[in-house]
């Protein structure tokens, strides 16, 4: 009786091990991925999804979790697009039977990228972000401006160069080499910035 009743102790105990194994699965397969909420800052300036296929995406976070980068992304989308008002910029224009006709927008989006920049910054990140469609989602659009200040001024974005990282989105990462007449756009384009940023304080 004695080894009997220790045999079906020990069936006993193996069934209970093999339950919860089962009830740890079932929670692990059940339980959804995080998202963004205000508990879970982690994840909370993410476009919904990217953490799933971009482990570049993770590095990129904690500068959009910075204050100065949120405001200078704000200030630089109230000038570039308005807010969002006007998503087509930097018009480009020849002449047709002697009149000035449009051919396309050279800029797209919240942040107004070029597509070469916004494919190059999506190939950094490890997406694969239409221009026109995914330019135009603000989410999206900060993360491509992070991956390219990362690919273009990673010592500035580190840094918190908030003037070095506004006249490389205007004018690209060369534009200390520039032209002076390329040199004055992007100084009068940080001015405005600065001004910008003093108004969302």
């Amino acid at each position: 009786m004695g080894r009997e009743s220790e045999g079906a102790k020990m069936k006993c105990f193996g069934i209970g091990i093999l339950l919860c194994l089962l009830v740890c699965m079932v929670f692990l397969v059940c339980t959804p991925p995080a998202m963004a909420s205000p508990d879970n800052p982690a994840v909370q300036f993410a476009p919904q999804g990217i953490l799933e296929f971009s482990s570049t995406a993770k590095t990129a976070e904690r500068y959009l979790n910075r204050p100065d980068i949120n405001l200078l992304l704000a200030a630089m989308h109230s000038k570039e697009s308005t807010n969002g008002k006007n998503m087509d910029g930097d018009p480009l224009y020849r002449k047709v039977n002697g009149k000035r006709v449009l051919v396309r927008y050279q800029a797209q989006g919240h942040l107004q990228f070029w597509q070469k920049t916004w494919v190059s910054a999506c190939k950094y990140g490890g997406v694969k972000w239409d221009w026109k469609t995914g330019s135009r989602d603000f989410a999206k659009a900060k993360m491509c401006t992070i991956w390219n200040w990362q690919r273009s001024c990673p010592k500035a974005l580190a840094a918190g160069d908030l003037e070095d990282l506004a006249k490389t989105h205007n004018g690209g990462p060369k534009w200390r080499t520039a032209s002076a007449e390329s040199k004055k756009n992007t100084a009068e384009y940080w001015i405005d910035i600065q001004r910008r940023m003093r108004l969302l304080r």
